[in-house]
């Protein structure tokens, strides 16, 4: 974790304990025959049957947690539930530790600290704190890094722009190799991004 946050802080100093980014991820799946579970499984936003994901990528580019295989009608704070209790225990994730994400993810105030994101454009055209704002750009910077992981997960796995199966065993073992292999290839192969990004030695390796 130290080592995680030592290299967001070299690239953005205003950043001193960040060790993650989060962000959700709807993927499609064939509409359930089930009426009860097609309903679970809809989403009005987007309009069609989805399972939902709640990612947190770390700098180097690996996957350290994830909550996946959930029913598109769900709100991702429901999602997130065990990243919260994870980042609320002081055993778990000591000091003043934190992940970064969007304005539009959601936590309560308990977690504040532990979830940093840039507030609303409201909020942001009322502040005065130059050191805020300064410290919500640095946010905004860094936050695309989680827009980078599920770029290089979507687009090494094109299985997952085809619809997902029905079953729901399947379905999560599906998802389940495919985050294994995510990290597999980030840590064997390199090619990504949020890796090249805040690990830019693993560019000059040797052949």
């Amino acid at each position: 974790m130290k080592s995680m946050a030592a290299a967001v802080r070299a690239r953005e100093p205003l950043l001193k304990h960040v060790f993650g980014f989060v962000d959700g991820l709807n993927l499609r799946i064939y509409q359930p025959g089930d009426v009860d579970e097609q309903n679970a499984y809809y989403n009005g936003w987007l309009a069609d049957t989805y399972c939902s994901q709640v990612l947190v990528f770390l700098p180097n580019g690996e996957i350290a947690w994830t909550s996946f295989n959930c029913p598109g009608s769900w709100h991702d704070s429901k999602i997130a539930a065990g990243l919260y209790k994870l980042l609320t225990n002081p055993t778990r994730t000591p000091g003043s530790f934190a992940v970064l994400a969007d304005s539009a993810f959601p936590y309560t105030a308990e977690i504040a600290g532990r979830i940093l994101s840039r507030p609303k454009d409201k909020i942001v055209g009322k502040e005065t704190d130059v050191s805020k704002l300064r410290l919500w750009e640095a946010v905004t910077r860094q936050r695309q890094s989680a827009e980078w992981g599920m770029r290089a997960l979507q687009g090494a796995f094109g299985r997952l722009d085809l619809r997902l199966p029905v079953h729901k065993t399947k379905r999560a073992l599906l998802l389940y190799v495919v985050f294994r292999l995510h990290n597999f290839r980030t840590r064997i192969v390199g090619l990504n991004q949020i890796k090249e990004v805040y690990f830019p030695e693993w560019q000059a390796r040797p052949n």
